[in-house]
């Protein structure tokens, strides 16, 4: 009972922890995507803001 307990609080624990640190790694790339779709209708006043390493 207290192993089935355990192991379903892991399971949720990690699917959580999953479905956060899968958003930080792609929140540059739906900006890019979002830039595009505006480029696209013809806004060409849309500017992206990204963090990086500077060159």
């Amino acid at each position: 009972m207290l192993v089935t307990y355990f192991g379903t609080v892991s399971i949720l624990v990690s699917i959580l922890a999953s479905l956060i640190f899968s958003r930080i790694p792609l929140s540059p790339i739906r900006k890019v995507i979002h830039a595009s779709e505006e480029l696209a209708k013809g806004n060409f006043s849309v500017r992206i803001h990204l963090k990086g390493q500077k060159s």
